[in-house]
């Protein structure tokens, strides 16, 4: 009998949380939306209602379309409060439009010389990107982290904006010296460690 007792204190005991799980999950949760998927306002231009049936009145309003701003007016966000436009971007292009092809490579310019090579003939130069050092999986996590980019002088920095400049050439000198690899890497994707 003194065996019997444990086990109906566990049924007890399990019926008891399968209760409080059910009821928990029959219960409304209320959770906030993660996207406004509401109509716009009716004085939003893209707001929908159904187009009129004059054809004057519909031409009317597609003309009317043609007034408004430009689509992305505001999208570009530069220093001091400012917007740029379409042509912003193109100021620090290194070929001004009047020179860029219409051959679409990275840059819209012409591609680089081949300086005599033929396709599949050049000999290909390999470099050993680690170093000759067998790869130590058991190194300690270095002390130094991948350094940001911070505003400095040319060529390596931009002395006004971050976004157009690299690392100190001192920090990443310095980060490249600490001995092994870290993080160590791995057959699947590393999605906890910051990446640089």
């Amino acid at each position: 009998m003194k065996s019997a007792t444990p086990m109906f204190s566990f049924l007890r005991r399990s019926s008891a949380t399968s209760v409080m799980l059910i009821t928990a999950s029959l219960a409304t949760v209320s959770a906030a939306p993660m996207d406004d998927v509401s109509q716009p306002p009716p004085t939003d231009p893209s707001a929908y209602y159904t187009a009129p049936a004059d054809p004057l009145a519909e031409a009317a309003e597609l003309d009317a379309l043609k007034t408004m701003p430009e689509v992305n007016q505001g999208a570009l966000a530069l220093p001091d409060g400012a917007y740029g436009d379409r042509n912003t971007p193109r100021a620090d292009n290194v070929l001004p439009p009047s020179l860029q092809t219409s051959f679409n490579f990275p840059t819209n310019g012409k591609p680089s010389p081949l300086f005599g090579a033929e396709p599949f003939t050049q000999q290909l130069l390999l470099f050993e990107e680690f170093g000759t050092e067998k790869l130590d999986p058991t190194i300690p996590t270095p002390p130094l982290t991948f350094p940001v980019p911070t505003i400095g002088p040319a060529p390596q920095q931009d002395p006004n904006i971050v976004a157009r400049s690299g690392p100190p050439s001192a920090a990443l000198d310095a980060f490249m010296r600490q001995p092994g690899l870290f993080p160590f890497p791995a057959q699947f994707s590393n999605v906890l460690d910051r990446n640089p």
